[in-house]
């Protein structure tokens, strides 16, 4: 219906259904994340290592509040890089987009049930249909081509 309560439903539908694209860049983030929690870990490790080494440099005590204040901060630092180098919005944002290319294509007339079809469509440089203009088998071969003026079998 036009508004109904179905069709924000079937919305809902479409926007979790996982396409092999949004497989990909799941796999991608989850690499990044890896990298970030990495690189995080080591500036943690640079900061405290350098930081304990000017105050047992200096003789300072390891456990005074200014030291203390210092690793909290050093700890700050490392987090913060961790939270920004991990893109978790990252699959949102292609549901996202390929949801606003299902309401696209759908007011071209095309109808699009799941979201990977948006994709396969967007990778196609060429669609062949039958008289009526729809795909059934997926699976089309040609038997008669007529083209110039002449008719090949």
């Amino acid at each position: 219906g036009a508004g109904g309560a179905s069709d924000g439903a079937a919305g809902v539908a479409l926007l979790r259904e996982a396409t092999p694209l949004m497989g990909r860049l799941e796999g991608l983030a989850s690499s990044i994340g890896a990298v970030g929690l990495a690189a995080a870990l080591a500036v943690l490790a640079l900061n405290s290592g350098l930081h304990t080494a000017q105050v047992l440099a200096a003789g300072g005590s390891l456990w005074s509040s200014a030291s203390l204040q210092a690793y909290l901060s050093h700890f700050t630092t490392s987090l913060t890089l961790l939270v920004v180098a991990v893109p978790e919005g990252l699959p949102l944002a292609v549901s996202l987009a390929l949801a606003f290319s299902v309401q696209r294509m759908l007011a071209d007339s095309n109808l699009v049930r799941h979201l990977g079809s948006c994709e396969t469509m967007a990778a196609a440089t060429a669609v062949c249909s039958d008289k009526t203009g729809t795909l059934t088998e997926n699976n089309m071969a040609v038997v008669k081509l007529f083209m110039g003026g002449v008719t090949f079998n």
